[in-house]
């Protein structure tokens, strides 16, 4: 109950926003102490804007905000606080409103994108300011050391959000400038239908975020998820909060030098650390120049942090070459309750994300969740006797979780797939728990297998579900061969199972061959195919074993095969017991 009233909840607080792409103009500001953008009011023939230009200026600039409004502060304030006093960023906004020459479906065609529409708007804006010939001094604009363009400029719109503009940071193309100044990366937002513009703070954040630091989403969509992951842990996965913007993560803040981090990667087992909540600080443990985790701890106060469903030590996942559409998101908060609800979208973040007394206190190659890179192999990070939440939080130095560990075994040998040539093979001597989602790395040889099987056929190996997900993904040009061995879902084939994901998924390109003794069952998914789910251009071959007693909500219960060029290849083995709410018990 508590999940759905805070996933309500954080909906209404919700404002759809994007990110487009930029121009080669630079990497974003991230390190100068004083930074002055331009603000730019734009209205339309058929919608005026309601807010005065100085309710304008205290919303980027005056200390507190605008007077009188129950919010955090200002722009400014938001970027002097989270900083640390590194950066104090204020605006010159314009001092006339523009009214543009069209109405707003002029500037809101469907056939552009939302940046094409956007550049027409600031181009048509900027031309009439040059005609009015304002004095307007831009000495103070700060200019992006890589081009020579103004660094922040933002564009505010009257009324309500445009469908083919929405509210997003991107490039102008144009071309025009004002007093001389060139513009380059942008980010326009709407300024509500009512009154009350502090409304807009967190937005305007967000995509500041994206056109001053050069943030990208954090928790954003990979190659496995249907939509954008939105949550309430940082800023930059949604603006939630209105008023009363959000933190941003630990790793987007160290980049530009504003916390102090301390590197634990080496640090003695045993060893106790401390920090306070909310505090400007934070650990790292790195396992190159690309890949780490960044921990800090959360409470639930205000300014940023008040909207947290509860407080609690956070760990990020960061890699560096992580990019939406991926397979991994450069930043991803790591859910002590090991659900990953965040990218099923359960909900947008609850009481059993962060890691606490009560919820979870370890954190280790072999815990749920684990701590695992992308690629598969186990970090060695562990953490253990983590604190309960508070004004100071502690965590120790684990013992390391290393080759004698069978999980360290299991999964460090899946991550040595990808780099292997011809047929490789994993020999399973015990029965398993799995704790995380194993998505198989695409090898590096065209035609290269990699075979799971037990180390004693007359007695298979039993590995059981541990989580929620898509339990194997076998991505393009990678095969997974499985025989004498138990994939067990870890349901009851009832209904009010919620396993969440199929035993095997094949995406476009993959190949999955199930051999004797290899038996897919007991699993339940509450979308399609219960034991196997072949997507387009995929190919499934059963030259035996068994799929037998999985659920599926929808289609398919034993197998689900969908789309333009899937095979499913029935030699052998039996598909028996399995059942589906729709079509397909069996196969569909």
């Amino acid at each position: 109950m508590l999940k759905k009233m805070l996933t309500a909840m954080l909906a209404i607080f919700t404002t759809m926003a994007v990110a487009t792409d930029f121009e080669d103009d630079g990497e974003g500001f991230t390190n100068a102490r004083r930074v002055v953008g331009l603000v730019l009011v734009v209205e339309f023939q058929d919608m005026k804007a309601i807010h005065t230009l100085d309710e304008v200026r205290d919303f980027f600039n005056r200390p507190g905000g605008i007077e009188g409004s129950n919010s955090s502060g200002s722009i400014r304030d938001y970027f002097y606080g989270i900083s640390n006093g590194h950066m104090e960023y204020t605006n010159i906004v314009v001092p006339v409103i523009v009214t543009l020459p069209h109405d707003r479906a002029h500037y809101n065609r469907a056939g552009n994108s939302i940046s094409a529409n956007a550049n027409v708007i600031i181009t048509d804006a900027l031309n009439i300011l040059n005609e009015m010939n304002i004095d307007l001094d831009l000495s103070e604009l700060t200019l992006n050391p890589s081009n020579g363009r103004a660094l922040a400029f933002n564009i505010f719109y009257a009324g309500g959000s445009l469908s083919r503009i929405l509210n997003h940071a991107g490039s102008y193309r144009g071309g025009v400038t004002l007093n001389g100044v060139e513009f380059g990366r942008y980010q326009i937002s709407n300024m509500g239908t009512n009154k009350n513009l502090s409304a807009r703070l967190a937005l305007v954040v967000h995509e500041n975020g994206h056109s001053l630091m050069g943030w990208p989403h954090s928790l954003l969509r990979n190659r496995y998820a249907e939509e954008n992951i939105r949550a309430i842990w940082c800023i930059m996965s949604a603006s939630y909060g209105n008023a009363f913007p959000q933190q941003v993560n630990a790793y987007f803040r160290h980049l530009p030098g504003w916390i102090d981090v301390v590197d634990i990667t080496n640090a003695t087992p045993g060893t106790e650390f401390s920090m306070e909540s909310n505090s400007h600080k934070a650990f790292v443990y790195w396992r190159n120049d690309r890949e780490g985790y960044f921990i800090e701890a959360r409470r639930r106060v205000k300014p940023y942090n008040h909207l947290f469903p509860t407080g609690g030590l956070a760990i990020w996942h960061i890699h560096k070459d992580g990019r939406e559409g991926h397979d991994f998101p450069r930043v991803a908060l790591v859910q002590a309750d090991g659900r990953n609800d965040l990218e099923n979208r359960v909900n947008t973040g609850d009481t059993t994300d962060l890691f606490r007394l009560g919820v979870n206190t370890e954190f280790n190659s072999s815990t749920t969740p684990a701590a695992i890179y992308h690629d598969g192999t186990p970090s060695g990070i562990s953490l253990t006797n983590i604190s309960d939440t508070g004004a100071v939080m502690t965590f120790m130095i684990g013992k390391p979780h290393g080759p004698t560990d069978p999980l360290y075994k299991f999964y460090s040998r899946m991550g040595s797939y990808s780099t292997a040539r011809g047929h490789f093979e994993i020999e399973v001597s015990q029965n398993l728990t799995l704790n995380r989602r194993l998505i198989i790395n695409t090898p590096v040889a065209a035609g290269t297998t990699l075979t799971i099987r037990s180390a004693n056929p007359s007695a298979p190996a039993v590995l059981t579900r541990g989580i929620e997900g898509d339990l194997f993904t076998v991505p393009n040009s990678a095969t997974l061969i499985l025989e004498n061995i138990i994939i067990d879902g870890g349901g009851n084939g009832d209904f009010t199972e919620t396993g969440g994901g199929t035993l095997v998924r094949v995406n476009t390109g993959g190949t999955f061959i199930m051999n004797t003794g290899a038996v897919l069952r007991n699993n339940v998914n509450t979308g399609d195919g219960g034991g196997v789910h072949v997507r387009n251009g995929a190919t499934f071959t059963m030259n035996g074993g068994e799929i037998s007693s999985n659920t599926a909500n929808n289609h398919g219960g034993g197998v689900f095969a969908t789309g333009v060029g899937s095979v499913l290849n029935m030699i052998g083995g039996k598909i028996s017991s399995n059942r589906a709410g729709a079509e397909g018990g069996g196969v569909r």
